[in-house]
């Protein structure tokens, strides 16, 4: 099957889209007009030929770079797994960075030092550990797993429960 080229718009379209996945600025940083760029951001996408395209430039892009889906969720799962025991040592002192295990490390947002000397020459030291959302990244998994969805159900005909719910509505006027 021959594949339809690109205009130098279109090409230059799916270049954008890749950057942020948003039709509409996309649309514009490849010289749509402003006020036309929703629309002509929608259009592409549903351009046969432009979504071949951009599923291609993805498919080079996770080569290229090696995220795949596969691996977001495992990063994913890091942080819903965490196990914020593995942080510290026999002591509960935090382990230094280098003697943690990976997975223990990946679940950790920052860590703040404080430094600070007493009246009586002693050095206090206090590190404060913010880890990533654990609970959000449960949400994550769930939504991915389909424990959790955003969309609605109905079952039926739904035509037939809309025409019954306009006729009650008529008859309490």
């Amino acid at each position: 099957m021959t594949q339809k080229k690109l205009t130098p718009k279109q090409a230059r379209f799916v270049d954008e889209y890749l950057v942020d996945l948003n039709a509409t600025q996309a649309a514009i940083r490849a010289g749509y007009k402003p006020r036309s760029a929703r629309w002509m951001g929608c259009r592409n996408l549903a351009t046969h030929y432009v979504a071949v395209r951009i599923d291609e430039a993805k498919k080079v892009r996770t080569e290229r770079t090696g995220i795949t889906a596969d691996r977001v969720i495992d990063e994913i799962a890091k942080i819903a797994f965490a196990d914020f025991r593995e942080l510290f040592d026999e002591d509960g002192e935090l382990k230094p960075t280098e003697e943690m295990s990976a997975d223990a490390a990946a679940s950790i947002a920052s860590i703040e030092t404080a430094t600070r000397s007493t009246a009586g020459g002693e050095v206090m030291r206090a590190q404060k550990i913010r880890p990533w959302d654990k609970v959000r990244a449960l949400e994550l998994l769930c939504r991915h797993l389909g424990l959790i969805s955003d969309r609605v159900h109905i079952s039926g005909n739904l035509s037939a429960r809309i025409l019954a719910a306009r006729k009650r509505v008529r008859d309490t006027d």
